[in-house]
């Protein structure tokens, strides 16, 4: 009966942490950022400013992102530690995606929400194609909270995370 319930517990805790987003970036030098990553980098952002490197840790990987901006908009380009892409988000308001997937994700709020406001939001590419990954603050029945939201380029639902902040990520004044 111990075991079951040891086993239970593990499981549970398990989805609870796959459901919350935690990381921690770190800023780093161009000399501990994979040199493919840098390469890519150079191919195809040519005249890139302001890039910032960072090594993000979280529950389950170690990636690398550098911060640019490019074209005049801003870009987070994600990679895997051995300097493979793993997608690409560029800076969007939600006014620009377009109005056929902008209803679906609206429904999708008000049918989970009180209130909500969006205060990030991204056009991802990746090989999985065009995604919105958009963080909103929510309250629903049982308060506030922060959430990444993944949609596919239709407005589809694919996947929610809760957003934990660390307290040293804010501020008290």
């Amino acid at each position: 009966m111990r075991v079951l319930f040891c086993l239970f517990s593990c499981l549970f805790l398990f989805n609870t942490l796959s459901a919350q987003k935690v990381e921690r970036e770190k800023r780093v030098d161009s000399s501990e950022f994979p040199s493919l990553a840098l390469d890519y980098l150079d191919k195809h952002f040519e005249g890139r400013r302001k890039v910032k490197l960072y090594q993000e840790t979280s529950t389950d990987s170690i990636t690398y992102e550098a911060k640019l901006k490019w074209n005049k908009s801003r870009y987070s380009v994600e990679f895997f530690s051995n300097g493979q892409l793993m997608d690409i988000e560029k800076l969007i308001n939600f006014r620009d995606i377009p109005s056929f997937a902008k209803e679906k994700i609206t429904q999708h709020w008000k049918e989970h929400f009180q209130k909500y406001k969006i205060t990030r939001c991204q056009e991802q590419t990746s090989d999985k194609g065009l995604r919105y990954e958009i963080e909103v603050n929510g309250k629903d029945k049982e308060g506030r909270a922060l959430y990444e939201y993944l949609f596919d380029e239709k407005g589809a639902f694919i996947q929610k995370r809760e957003i934990l902040l660390r307290t040293t990520d804010m501020t008290l004044y």
